[in-house]
C-alpha cells in the first residue's frame, strides 16, 4: 500500500519558538508510541532561520493518517500551536521513494542527525527522466552509504516537474562523503541540464520519530 505523505512549512514568532516546539514534541513522541500506522514524523527547523520548521509525515494510509488527526495529541496540537503560527504552507505531495535504516525510536537533540530539504524544478519535458536518475542515486545511497540514514523523496501533486527531498544523515561528514560518492557526482552531471532550479537548505534536528526501516518505492 502507498503511504500517505503530509509535507509543511510551519512559521511562528521568535517569542513562541520555545512554546511551539515542547507542544510539538508531546504530538510526535506521543503519536510513535501510540498509532502504530504513523511511520515517520519530523519538525525540522531551517537553520538561521529557526522560527521556520520543515514538518514531514509518513502514514501507512489515509486511514492511519485520520486516526492521527483524531488523537488527543494532535487535538491539543491543533488548539494550543495552531494559534502561534503566523504562517502554515501546505505542499501537495505523492511519494515517490521513502527508505529508512532508522531503528523504531525518538530523537530529540538537534545533532542527533544532520538533516538537509531540497525543492528541485525540472524542465518540464524531462520530469520522467529526472526522477530516474534521482531514484536510481537514492538507492544506490541507501545500499552503498552507511552514514546515509534516511532519504525521502516527493513528487508535487499538482506539478509534475516539481520535486521535493527530506534527507537524513548520520553526520555532516556522511553528507559529505556522501556528495563525493561516485553515484552522486554521476546523478550531478546527468541531471545538469534537467534541472532548472533548486532551493537546498540545511535544517537543525527538533523532533524526529520513527517506527523504523520505512522502504516505498514506486
Amino acid at each position: 500500500m502507498k503511504p500517505v505523505i503530509h509535507l509543511f512549512r510551519l512559521t511562528v514568532a521568535a517569542d513562541n519558538r520555545e512554546a511551539f516546539r515542547q507542544i510539538g514534541v508531546r504530538n510526535l513522541t506521543i503519536s510513535q508510541k501510540n498509532e502504530s500506522g504513523t511511520l515517520a514524523m519530523y519538525a525540522s527547523p531551517i537553520k538561521g532561520q529557526q522560527e521556520t520548521s520543515y514538518v514531514f509525515e509518513a502514514y501507512a494510509s489515509e486511514e492511519a493518517y485520520q486516526i492521527h488527526r483524531q488523537s488527543p495529541q494532535f487535538q491539543d496540537f491543533a488548539a494550543q500551536g495552531g494559534p502561534l503560527l503566523t504562517e502554515r504552507v501546505a505542499y501537495e505531495t505523492e511519494p515517490l521513494f521513502l527508505q529508512e535504516k532508522l531503528p523504531s525510536g525518538q530523537w530529540l537533540q538537534a545533532d542527533d542527525f544532520y538533516l538537509k530539504f531540497a525543492q528541485v524544478e525540472t524542465e518540464p519535458c524531462r520530469a520522467v527522466d529526472f526522477e530516474g536518475h534521482v531514484l536510481h542515486e537514492m538507492q544506490q545511497s541507501m545500499d552503498k552509504e552507511p552514514g546515509v540514514l534516511a532519504m525521502y523523496a516527493m513528487r508535487d501533486a499538482d506539478r509534475s516537474s516539481r520535486f521535493y527531498f527530506f534527507e537524513v544523515y548520520a553526520s555532516e561528514a556522511a553528507y559529505l562523503s556522501h556528495r563525493q560518492s561516485p553515484h552522486f557526482q554521476h546523478y550531478i552531471t546527468e541531471t545538469a541540464a534537467i534541472v532548472k532550479d533548486k532551493l537546498l537548505l540545511d535544517l537543525h534536528n527538533g523532533t524526529a520519530i520513527s517506527k523504523g526501516a520505512l522502504r516505498y518505492k514506486i
